[in-house]
């Protein structure tokens, strides 16, 4: 696992599907990573970030 990797505190879907294609040897998609979330074997967090326009 490279430095910068073990540095975040998280990933993002890609970066999810990434890993666990190396981690389990096989193709992991971002639509994997979601319906794993969706089956609840992992949690996702969101962050909004709120916009103000005037």
């Amino acid at each position: 696992m490279s430095k910068p990797l073990k540095l975040k505190e998280w990933l993002t879907v890609k970066d999810t599907a990434k890993r666990l294609s190396i981690s389990v040897g096989e193709d992991v998609t971002e639509a994997d990573i979601l319906r794993l979330a969706l089956d609840g074997h992992l949690t996702l967090s969101v962050y909004f970030v709120k916009i103000c326009v005037r």
